[in-house]
């Protein structure tokens, strides 16, 4: 579990804490929590984040989602999924006692994206403008690891 690094000043009226899974797809859309993935089967990272105070009420952007895959020694380093960030309304989160407001999505990696080789994940969820041109805000949570190795990508839990 990470907690998420908010400007001075604003704790505790705005904080929150993050955490990411990895889990395989054993049958289409199901996904199922494990420690072992193989470069074969499609696999992905849910992340689920929560963020509180009395700020929280107020989220009217967007969070966006990425995991980046590190490379240790020679072979791939990359941000997934490919095709961009994993973007969820902050409305989106139903508002709780606290206040607080519950997020849950999935970054999905369709088999064969992660060759083989020796790798770090890093998972990352940063507050962001939703009007264009988008641009961040200092509200991010990251998650370092687990390890991914092997021919078959073995995800090593961390």
């Amino acid at each position: 579990m990470a907690d998420f690094s908010v400007p001075l000043g604003t704790e505790p009226a705005y904080d929150g804490t993050m955490q990411a899974t990895v889990f395989e797809l054993a049958a289409p859309d199901t996904p199922v929590p494990t420690n072992h993935i193989r470069t074969t089967q499609n696999w992905g990272v849910r992340v689920d984040w929560a963020m509180t105070g009395a700020f929280t009420p107020f989220l009217i952007d967007e969070f966006r989602l990425r995991a980046f895959v590190e490379s240790i020694g020679p072979g791939a380093e990359m941000a997934l999924p490919l095709g961009g960030p994993v973007i969820v309304n902050t409305l989106a989160g139903p508002l709780g006692v606290g206040p607080k407001r519950t997020y849950a999505a999935n970054i999905n990696i369709p088999a064969g994206t992660v060759p083989a080789g020796v790798c770090k994940l890093v998972t990352l969820v940063q507050l962001h403008d939703d009007g264009a041109p988008g641009n961040p805000y200092p509200v991010v949570a990251t998650v370092e690891g687990p390890i991914v190795l092997g021919r078959n990508v073995v995800i090593e839990a961390g």
